[in-house]
């Protein structure tokens, strides 16, 4: 009789045993979940900052955003829609970039008169550099343009600064994002990198 309350009272302290490490270890998967989003809420308020490379261009750098779906899908709606605009499983996704950008260029060009059907005065003009095409005319108050920009994003994603210095190497490194434009006169105006985990 002994014997048998002893087993039951060993396997009730193993069962408890287990409920506690399952307990504490899905309480600290929720608030390792929780200081995540709270990360991420405080990276999308900042803005990245401005480094310059080799070549002396402006590079926009930022950290990198750890996101599961689910907490993408709450904190930036927009993005998780555009996903599914891609027709692409959001489960699927691995990592996704949302950038803007600008561009601003000044063109002169000589205006040429010439004639259209032997009796239309029209002014022509065209400029054409690496990014950006125009071709336009001008018939008496009336201007048709046609403007054509190609450019190149360039985005690398690398372990950066590490997230508490004065630990060393035990403090683990954060992902961070560099993106550039080809264009020196373009300008990215935000630009965001969200790693999704599974």
């Amino acid at each position: 009789m002994k014997f048998k309350v002893l087993t039951y009272s060993i396997w009730l302290n193993v069962l408890l045993f287990a409920l506690v490490i399952l307990t504490y270890s899905k309480a600290s998967k929720s608030l390792a979940g929780y200081q995540r989003v709270i990360v991420a809420n405080e990276q999308l308020n900042v803005k990245y900052s401005d480094v310059l490379d080799i070549n002396g261009r402006i590079v926009g750098q930022n950290q990198v955003l750890e996101l599961k779906n689910q907490e993408l899908e709450a904190l930036i709606p927009e993005l998780h829609k555009d996903i599914k605009a891609l027709q692409v499983k959001p489960s699927r996704v691995e990592s996704v970039s949302a950038s803007s950008f600008s561009s601003h260029t000044n063109v002169r060009t000589v205006l040429r008169d010439s004639t259209v059907f032997d009796t239309v005065l029209v002014k022509h003009f065209s400029y054409e550099d690496e990014f950006c095409q125009i071709e336009g005319f001008a018939v008496n108050d009336t201007q048709h343009l046609n403007i054509s920009y190609q450019d190149t994003l360039i985005q690398t994603v690398y372990r950066g600064k590490r997230k508490k210095p004065w630990l060393w190497i035990f403090s683990p490194r954060q992902l961070e994002q560099r993106v550039a434009l080809k264009n020196p006169d373009a300008t990215i105006n935000y630009s965001q990198h969200i790693q999704i985990l599974q």
